[in-house]
């Protein structure tokens, strides 16, 4: 039934903006955050629909992603991804609207740990989101950056989820 609502929606699952966890001083860290940049441009000039965040996008620490969100035109979104004060510090999901039907992306990480931020459990935290937001939506979508054990879990527990784009693993979802 998605197919068949013939909108495009470009998104990411998370990990977009850097390679590896901690930045190396030096040259090839410069180069990081040039690219990291471009990528932000690119998004913004394609008009990305929902970025959720990962533990590499915090490569560079909390204030950059911060002064991204503020310079970029498309949501930053994450229901788990908190501040030391216990405050999200992005909006957990989007909701758009296309042909009759409303189509949620939902923003979600494993647990990590990065300089400035809290990590809430994934599985608690979108439970949570659901319970909000399934009456109101007919498609819900999750941009799911996540460990293998936590994939696990997920799909242990059978959220009412329509589908599940993944990050941080290369293995195909189709054959």
């Amino acid at each position: 039934f998605i197919k068949n609502m013939k909108n495009h929606y470009i998104v990411d699952a998370g990990n977009l903006l850097f390679k590896k966890e901690i930045l190396e001083p030096g040259i090839s860290g410069e180069v990081a955050l040039i690219n990291a940049e471009i990528i932000l441009e690119s998004f913004n000039t394609m008009g990305c629909h929902a970025f959720s965040l990962g533990e590499k996008d915090f490569s560079a620490g909390k204030n950059f992603i911060l002064e991204a969100y503020e310079n970029t035109q498309f949501p930053f979104i994450s229901c788990n991804i908190y501040d030391l004060n216990d405050k999200l510090l992005f909006d957990p999901y989007v909701i758009y609207e296309s042909k009759g039907m409303k189509i949620a992306f939902i923003g979600l990480s494993s647990i990590f740990i990065s300089e400035g931020i809290s990590v809430k459990d994934p599985i608690e935290s979108l439970k949570a989101v659901l319970d909000e937001i399934t009456p109101k939506t007919d498609v819900r979508i999750l941009l799911f950056s996540s460990t293998n054990q936590d994939m696990q879990k997920l799909q242990a527990e059978n959220l009412d989820l329509s589908m599940i784009v993944r990050s941080k693993n290369k293995q195909k979802s189709l054959d």
